[in-house]
């Protein structure tokens, strides 16, 4: 399938995946229904944003497969955010049934624009951004590690946008003692669940109970 060369290329237009910087870390995720896998997400964090990847933050890249192998359906997509961890650009690229479609998105203010862009159709929606906004995607979990580094003991709400969806809920995000190395970060609201970081912060697990999903990190 195509998906994976034409999504790196799209994407590298704005910005660039940061490839010859150093990853924070690199992952692979099992995403499992039920416990049996229906897919598998390469992620990468890394050091800096923007097209140089000199601005000072972080950029989140994935690429996801359904299934893991001979896909028929992949997703690739960008996050970039500030040192403080608010998003600046989101992009997403589908590739599948139904036809290819590419969502960006951007925080602006106190508002949030998504563009689609699908068989050279072009749509534009807005979201008010809350105090705390987040993009993420029901088929891609690289993103939720934007939630973990979001959240604060006390709970922290967030706003989060789904650009392919089209829709918006607000999330608690609550940090809960650290436990055998893994800190567990507790969501609810409009996401019930919960996810796990390792002490440097990176994804390790993510259990939706309602959805049925659990998402686990491959050891090497």
């Amino acid at each position: 399938m195509k998906g994976l060369g034409l999504a790196a290329a799209a994407l590298t237009t704005i910005p660039t995946l940061l490839a010859a910087q150093q990853a924070n870390y690199d992952a692979v995720l099992s995403i499992r229904r039920e416990g049996r896998e229906i897919g598998r997400e390469e992620m990468s964090v890394r050091p800096g944003r923007g097209p140089d990847g000199r601005t000072a933050g972080s950029t989140i890249s994935t690429h996801v497969r359904y299934p893991a192998f001979g896909p028929q359906a992949e997703f690739a997509g960008v996050l970039e955010r500030t040192p403080a961890g608010r998003p600046t650009v989101f992009q997403l690229e589908y590739h599948g049934p139904g036809g290819d479609v590419r969502f960006l998105a951007a925080y602006e203010g106190r508002r949030i624009i998504v563009h689609r862009f699908s068989g050279g159709n072009q749509a534009a929606k807005e979201y008010p951004a809350g105090t705390f906004p987040a993009f993420l995607v029901d088929s891609s979990y690289a993103f939720y590690a934007a939630l973990a580094a979001a959240a604060t003991p006390e709970g922290r709400e967030v706003s989060a946008v789904f650009p392919r969806e089209g829709r918006r809920v607000g999330i608690t995000v609550t940090a809960a003692a650290a436990e055998g190395g893994l800190r567990e970060v507790r969501l609810a609201g409009g996401l019930s669940g919960s996810l796990w970081v390792d002490r440097a912060g990176a994804l390790q697990r993510i259990e939706l109970p309602e959805q049925g999903i659990a998402v686990v990190r491959l050891t090497e």
